[in-house]
């Protein structure tokens, strides 16, 4: 039945079937069931623990430890000529007790196969359907003994079907879907960084500092959902191998007690009281993460950075990548890839930013300032990271662009007194 197309003068509150405040005999939204009920009801946590029965749960560690840091720092710093100083400086920090995942429900090693080709055997005997021990008519004493829980348990697929996938009763905890141990303090990172910054005190209107930082910054993680604990060590996106920044102010030297137009006159007021500032900044792009897929790779993982990417060629696709559908890893086999290449990064970030002010007296003290601000005064447009997916025919290509860096102005008018 469809609603009728004839149109009505009651702001909407006409229905095909019925009006809902008083309901029709010809058409009930709750309908008598096969067991002669008309709707599962709300049992809230009536039922405790098997409240999870057949659904997925993430518990939280009752006993958590607080992560802990120590961080050292060592530096020297020297005045090269007046008003212009360098700071040398090294950078450690150890950090314990970070919060991991563990998955409960996990399938043991045994079970997966750790092949470096395609094979579905592993997987066509663990999705194999075999009689399901948790099936409702084995619990028929429920229907009177508990009829909430009964109902509950009847009405989800982990109960209700007579087969169950055989990878599912190899698991511990196999009435579940999922189980995962949240918040367990099994994380590290090591981080290590040298900084350089040269800096300018104010002199004839002009300061401003230059940095550079070099850093390593590597954290740990598991690999397989049967692991207990974290295996792999790896590259942090907390941090880039490198980073340049740099800014500046410089007041014109024009005006009353400057260098130059010091005697008035029309020229000194239209130029005195300018300041000009700027920042700039550059890194390299984050890592490239290819945690979300298992990759078959038959070649040297030097090969696929490139020195000069392109959009069209972000990093070498040819490098040994397995890019046909027919041969990727199946179900559970053991990864085969690295979720984090060193040196294989999305864009490299760099932004330029400008300010320009003027300060006016208003007599008595006061006065008032215009200002104008340009962030990312050459509109360098920001582009996401390549197409990781190596069946995909944008696999290595960069699509996408990131709309949260752009240019803006900004005007602003500040007065003191």
């Amino acid at each position: 039945m469809t609603t009728t197309s004839t149109i009505s003068d009651d702001l909407g509150r006409t229905f095909k079937w019925a009006t809902p405040a008083t309901g029709s005999a010809s058409f009930d939204p709750f309908p008598v069931r096969a067991d002669g009920s008309r709707w599962d009801p709300v049992v809230g946590d009536t039922l405790g623990v098997n409240t999870v029965l057949g659904g997925g749960l993430t518990t939280e560690n009752g006993q958590r430890q607080h992560a802990r840091q120590q961080r050292w720092r060592v530096s020297i710093q020297r005045e090269l000529i007046a008003n212009l100083g360098v700071e040398l400086a090294y950078t450690g920090a150890f950090n314990d007790r970070l919060p991991i995942s563990l998955r409960g429900d996990y399938l043991p090693e045994q079970y997966w196969d750790a092949s470096d080709t395609r094979s579905t055997a592993a997987n066509a005997f663990l999705t194999a359907n075999v009689p399901n021990p948790y099936f409702i008519n084995n619990f028929a004493s429920l229907r009177t003994t508990n009829p909430v829980l009964y109902q509950r348990l009847a009405s989800n697929p982990t109960f209700s079907s007579a087969t169950i996938q055989r990878q599912r009763l190899l698991r511990p905890f196999g009435m579940l879907t999922n189980l995962t141990y949240a918040n367990l303090p099994l994380g590290e990172s090591k981080a290590h960084s040298l900084e350089v910054q040269v800096n300018r005190r104010l002199r004839n209107g002009l300061t401003g500092f230059l940095s550079f930082n070099a850093n390593s910054v590597r954290h740990n993680r598991t690999v397989e959902e049967y692991e207990r604990e974290p295996t792999l060590w790896q590259g942090s996106n907390d941090a880039r191998p490198w980073r340049f920044a740099g800014a500046g102010s410089y007041e014109l030297p024009f005006g009353r007690g400057k260098r130059l137009l010091r005697d008035g006159g029309v020229a000194a007021a239209l130029a005195s009281h300018w300041q000009i500032s700027a920042t700039w900044e550059y890194q390299p792009g984050a890592l490239l993460d290819w945690g979300g897929q298992n990759i078959f790779f038959h070649g040297d993982l030097n090969d696929i950075d490139v020195d000069h990417p392109t959009r069209d060629r972000w990093f070498n696709v040819d490098a040994g990548f397995e890019r046909d559908p027919a041969k990727i890893p199946a179900a559970f086999q053991k990864r085969a890839f690295p979720f984090r290449i060193d040196g294989v990064r999305s864009m490299p970030l760099t932004f330029t930013n400008l300010s320009i002010q003027r300060s006016f007296g208003a007599g008595g003290g006061r006065t008032w300032q215009v200002r104008f601000d340009a962030q990312n005064v050459f509109n360098r447009q920001q582009w996401l990271g390549p197409t990781l997916n190596p069946t995909s025919t944008q696999f290595g290509r960069v699509t996408t662009v990131a709309l949260n860096q752009m240019r803006f102005f900004s005007f602003g008018v500040r007065a003191t007194f």
